[in-house]
């Protein structure tokens, strides 16, 4: 849902007749939003956006200013999002123009124009024939100008820790901790500076210790102390999940699978709940019995939970071998598939021919071809087949219909 009017109350006595006004008609269109049949709905948020520009057109002062600009950018680009308000893209893209053309400030044109790079990202993969690695690429490419067009402006660790999500889940690593590092050195008294601090340390776990603590919740008055040292011997596969998060929600089963098959050979889950109240978490689990431990925390999101490995995206997903070792930063639901190597060329490129289909979590390795390797750091149930020239140590992207789908073909040697 787009934010709410909320900067200033009706009964605010310093809010001009007129301001107050289009706030009343704000907070009544608001009231009409779930009422809205859906092929009217780009006409609701062009209503909605024009209230909003009004507004901050017309308020006095910065701040107040300030907070009817990020109202206006935020809505827009939630409706853009999803899939309601496809106008916004070209809305936004004008009011990034106006403000570089009325010379606002770098905060304020840096702020919107990130939203603008990202609902034109949104429109593009609502697409259906929508090459998902070309528009990833596009992605990288618009936020790292961003980041160097604006790199003084307040609040640009945002754009910096987004960019930094983006290239990890590319599998760059690489380029993740680079850009995870400039914000804790460059942007140290940012609100993300710590959780990118938490992102650069998971990345460098494998082959560490995770050290994880935290209370069981299991409805206790003090909740039941947890301590993933004590589970050696164990391979555990720590989930970190929302009951806001539709995919977690939707891997339980299949992690219910997986711990069957593979509970003689010693493998078990903990959880990590981040929802932002225990109430919510403590419901959810409930109506919804998971045979493993589910740590909690007060926080959420920004909770020490999620802030110490720099959790953003959900599900998340570590796995920690029989030693307490890390093996893999993040894994995601598992495949079933097939690569071959089908030509090559004098410079070592490769042709491969590879078939995916997504189905059950169940392996916790990458699948092996001899001559290359497929990872998977997302996935959804669908199937891949297709065929693409690798060089020596390139990484291939494959994105799915979802968008938020991919694998990797990684060739683990020159051939």
């Amino acid at each position: 849902a787009p934010p709410k009017a909320d900067s200033a109350a009706p009964s605010d006595p310093t809010v001009s007749a007129d301001l107050q006004k289009l706030i009343d008609q704000l907070s009544a269109l608001d009231v009409q939003q779930a009422q809205t049949p859906a092929e009217e709905m780009q006409a609701f948020y062009e209503k909605r956006a024009a209230l909003l520009e009004k507004l901050y057109a017309g308020s006095n002062g910065d701040e107040e200013r300030n907070s009817w600009l990020r109202q206006l950018a935020d809505s827009i680009g939630a409706a853009v999002q999803t899939g309601d308000y496809s106008a916004g893209v070209e809305r936004l893209q004008k009011l990034v123009s106006d403000l570089t053309e009325a010379k606002a400030s770098t905060q304020q044109i840096a702020y919107v124009a990130f939203r603008c790079v990202m609902a034109e990202h949104d429109l593009a993969i609502q697409d259906e024939k929508a090459d998902y690695s070309k528009l990833q690429t596009t992605l990288e490419e618009k936020l790292s100008k961003l980041v160097s067009d604006y790199a003084d402006a307040k609040g640009i660790a945002e754009v910096m820790m987004h960019l930094a999500n983006v290239y990890e889940y590319a599998g760059k690593n690489d380029e993740a901790l680079e850009m995870y590092n400039r914000i804790v050195k460059e942007q140290a008294d940012s609100d993300v500076a710590k959780k990118a601090a938490g992102a650069k340390f998971r990345l460098e776990l494998v082959g560490k210790s995770l050290p994880l603590k935290g209370k069981i919740l299991d409805g206790k008055a003090n909740n039941t102390a947890f301590d993933l040292a004590q589970m050696k011997g164990k391979v555990v596969l720590v989930h970190y999940w929302a009951t806001w998060c539709q995919r977690c929600t939707e891997d339980m089963t299949k992690l219910k699978e997986l711990q069957a098959k593979y509970a003689k050979q010693g493998l078990t889950i903990v959880g990590v709940n981040l929802d932002s109240d225990t109430k919510t978490a403590g419901t959810f689990l409930q109506a919804n019995k998971l045979p493993w431990n589910n740590l909690y925390e007060q926080g959420g999101m920004d909770g020490r939970l999620a802030v110490e490995m720099g959790i953003v995206n959900l599900p998340t997903m570590i796995l920690v071998d029989k030693d307490g070792k890390v093996v893999g930063g993040t894994l995601e639901t598992g495949f079933r598939g097939n690569v071959q190597v089908v030509d090559r060329k004098a410079s070592g490129e490769v042709l491969v021919d590879y078939e995916l289909n997504y189905s059950k979590l169940e392996v916790l390795e990458p699948f092996t071809s001899g001559e290359c390797t497929v990872q998977l750091p997302r996935t959804r149930e669908f199937g891949v087949h297709s065929r693409a020239w690798v060089k020596p140590g390139q990484s291939l992207t494959v994105f799915g219909r979802e968008g938020d789908a991919g694998s990797r073909i990684v060739l683990q040697r020159p051939i």
